[in-house]
């Protein structure tokens, strides 16, 4: 059974439920929007067969290595949901795991129109 609210009691109901609803918006930690806290990294190595690993700080400020990611033909490589800020460094590797080359780049902690970087 619902009973009818009077103009005080609907006045006291959206009161509280407004500040429920701020105080648990300041209790939550808001996500970052996509490029205000570090970037994804593409580059390209140029034509040639290998792989590819990223290390440098990640938009939490942990330096981490990437997973290795695999270079085809045209040596063109992007990592997915691994979001990046300062120095960056792409090490390139021969398919048969021996080192080729690395490429250190800045990685912007924010930028406008995209949330990706390249780093040739």
């Amino acid at each position: 059974m619902t009973t009818a609210r009077t103009g005080a009691g609907r006045l006291l109901a959206t009161t509280v439920a407004m500040a429920v609803g701020v105080a648990g918006g300041l209790s939550a930690v808001a996500p970052a929007r996509a490029g205000s806290n570090g970037q994804q990294v593409y580059f390209d190595w140029g034509p040639a067969w290998g792989r590819a690993t990223l290390e440098g700080t990640n938009n939490n400020g942990q330096y981490v290595t990437s997973p290795s990611i695999y270079l085809g033909a045209s040596g063109y490589g992007a990592l997915n949901d691994w979001w990046w800020k300062g120095w960056v460094t792409v090490h390139f590797y021969y398919p048969d795991g021996a080192s080729r080359d690395s490429r250190t780049c800045w990685v912007p902690t924010e930028q406008s129109g995209s949330d990706w970087t390249s780093c040739f």
